[in-house]
Parts: structure tokens; C-alpha cells; sequence
């Protein structure tokens, strides 16, 4: 017997340069931008807790190592850092490798499917509940399914096969776009809510979405 074990793996190594770019003063990189409840980073872990019941343990972080995250969450980086979020992806999906439970000598084992998300947005719960239904209504040999949004793909509201996501996003993922990567799986798109896919890019998605204080200001 198969079932599926789900993981999640959330970028949060770039260079925020938009954000830094528009924003009235210097701010701190997207994952430590914060509302009054906590960062964005902090956002992204509960609503993989909430929506896909997915706890920090099970989580893979890909970003710089001194980020604040919860005890027992694996932090990791791309090689060499800001070779794009391919690369990026593909250093989570080794990542999560190491995560993985052995498998059952009785006959029973799991298959892992990981969540690829990122950590400036902040309302993606819905997002993962619809990527989940999909993948567990449709085919076995689906290996993932990829968020859309009024006709749009949100690849970055992704559900992936772990094994056929690690050969897909290789070794040469570095400079690759997202969407070349998953366009090599058999994939199915799972509408999502619009909201799910509202991220934060420049300093006025900060203020929409209500992110416009820093780490440790709110104790000042």
C-alpha cells in the first residue's frame, strides 16, 4: 500500500530588489518584513500547518542560514546563492531527501509529495487545500499540480512527486525558469483562489497586504 507523506519546501533567498528598490526606507529583506502577528516567513510555516497540515519539522527552508525559523526546521541554500529559484528548488528537493522516513518492511510504503511555495505569501492556504484535492483526485501518474490563477500559472503554488520534481529541477537548474522545470512533469492545473497567489514584490504590495513593519521594531 502507498500513501502519500507531503512536505514542504519555501524560497526565501532572494535578493528582494524590488522591494528595496520602492521601498521609502531601507528595509529588511521579504522574509523579515512583518505584520502585527509576525514575518512573512513566520506566515508561510502556519498556513502550511493550517491548510496543509504540513509542520515545520516537515519543512524546508532555502535561504541564508541565520534566518529565524523554528526549532527543527531544515535551512538549506542553493550552490552558488542567487543562481536563480531553480537552483534553489533543486537544493530543497536534495534537502528534503534527507527527510525522508525509511520505508516500511511490511509492505507499506509512502510516497513524498512536496508543496513549493514562498515565503512572501502570506494568504497561500487556500492555494495549497485546492493543490492537494487535485493531485488526490486525478491519475497515479500525475506527478504534479501547479496553481492557476484567471488563466495564469502560480508556479510557486506548486504540488510536486518528490522523485520525478528531483530529476526534473537537476544538477543544471541554475539560470532556469520555475515553469521550464515543472513543464517537464505530467502535470494537472488546480484553480486556485486569487488571493492565494498575492505575494509581496515591491513596497506597495507590502502596504496592500499590510507586511510594513521590520524584525523587532514592534518591541521598540
Amino acid at each position: 500500500m502507498i500513501r502519500r507523506e507531503y512536505f514542504a519546501l519555501i524560497l526565501a533567498g532572494g535578493r528582494s530588489s524590488r522591494l528595496h528598490h520602492t521601498a521609502p526606507a531601507p528595509t529588511p529583506d521579504k522574509p523579515l518584513l512583518r505584520d502585527s502577528s509576525g514575518t512573512l516567513l513566520e506566515h508561510s510555516l502556519r498556513e502550511l500547518s493550517r491548510w496543509a497540515d504540513v509542520p515545520s519539522q516537515r519543512c524546508v527552508i532555502v535561504g541564508p542560514q541565520d534566518l529565524p525559523v523554528p526549532a527543527g526546521t531544515t535551512v538549506t541554500r542553493e550552490d552558488p546563492p542567487f543562481s536563480g529559484p531553480a537552483a534553489a528548488i533543486h537544493a530543497g528537493l536534495v534537502a528534503v531527501g534527507r527527510l525522508l522516513s525509511p520505508q516500511d518492511d511490511a509492505g507499506s510504503r509512502s510516497e513524498p509529495w512536496v508543496y513549493l511555495t514562498a515565503a512572501d505569501m502570506p494568504q497561500s492556504g487556500p492555494g495549497f487545500t485546492a493543490l492537494r484535492k487535485a493531485v488526490e483526485s486525478t491519475e497515479a501518474t500525475v506527478d504534479a499540480a501547479v496553481g492557476i490563477d484567471d488563466h495564469h500559472w502560480q508556479p510557486l503554488l506548486s504540488l510536486v512527486r518528490w522523485s520525478a520534481a528531483l530529476q526534473a529541477f537537476g544538477p543544471d537548474s541554475a539560470g532556469a525558469s520555475i515553469r521550464s522545470r515543472l513543464s517537464k512533469l505530467n502535470l494537472v492545473e488546480a484553480p486556485i483562489p486569487h488571493a492565494a497567489g498575492a505575494d509581496v514584490d515591491t513596497w506597495e504590495d507590502a502596504v496592500t497586504l499590510g507586511f510594513t513593519s521590520v524584525t523587532g521594531e514592534e518591541d521598540s
